[in-house]
């Protein structure tokens, strides 16, 4: 669901901007720019709401992160609940349902800067 949607970002480092983060090329990265201390944010907008319950993001090298989802549904942003299951440089959040037109993931670098090679969004049948 978020390949190639519109995306947006706090500041990026140079030419690592957030177009990358969601382009379906796992040699790309959004990349944040170190000069940003502390949290930094990603959002992908669907342009209208669409139903998900899972988000799969897959790091950099050596650069993990902690993140925090939310979505907008009628103006107002709603935070998920939930805890990723890591394998390796790939988390993975599953969540019931929700019904968003933007996701937005606010995120903790734990060493200097966010590396973000890839995310994607799914409406997963269970």
């Amino acid at each position: 669901m978020a390949k190639q949607v519109p995306s947006y970002s706090s500041w990026s480092e140079d030419m690592n901007i957030m177009d990358f983060a969601n382009d379906d090329n796992f040699g790309s990265a959004w990349v944040s720019n170190p000069a940003v201390k502390g949290e930094v944010w990603y959002e992908v907008d669907f342009e209208r709401s669409k139903p998900f319950n899972s988000v799969v993001i897959t790091e950099g090298k050596d650069n993990p992160s902690q993140y925090n989802l939310s979505y907008l549904k009628d103006g107002k942003w709603h935070p998920i609940e939930v805890t990723a299951v890591q394998q390796g440089r790939i988390k993975i959040f599953r969540f019931d349902e929700v019904l968003g037109q933007k996701l937005r993931f606010s995120i903790k670098p734990e060493k200097g800067h966010a590396v973000v090679n890839e995310i994607g969004v799914y409406q997963e049948r269970r």
